[in-house]
């Protein structure tokens, strides 16, 4: 027999759909740890913001986003009057 290996992917901060049948298999694991903090969905300008909050939160990681997102921040309505910091993609 050879060895066998395991792997989970997940995100303790999902757990909050457990609801829907989530799970946090990552809190307990035995085992390396990696972080992905690269993302291909936002560009730098919101991984600068995001990371502002993150400090903030006292959260160890810290978010890289992708130099081929170009993107803009700004404000836009939340609940009626609320502004809450918004992503636009902009489009060439």
């Amino acid at each position: 027999m050879g060895r066998t290996a395991e792997a989970r992917i997940g995100d303790s901060a999902q757990a909050i759909y457990q609801w829907r049948g989530a799970k946090d298999v990552m809190t307990g694991f035995d085992g390396t740890a990696l972080a992905l903090s690269k993302s291909f969905r936002f560009g730098p300008l919101l991984a600068h913001e995001a990371n502002r909050w993150l400090a903030i939160a006292g959260a160890p990681i810290r978010l890289q986003g992708s130099e081929a997102i170009p993107t803009e921040l700004g404000l836009v309505p939340c609940r009626g009057r609320r502004l809450v910091p918004h992503e636009r993609r902009r489009h060439h």
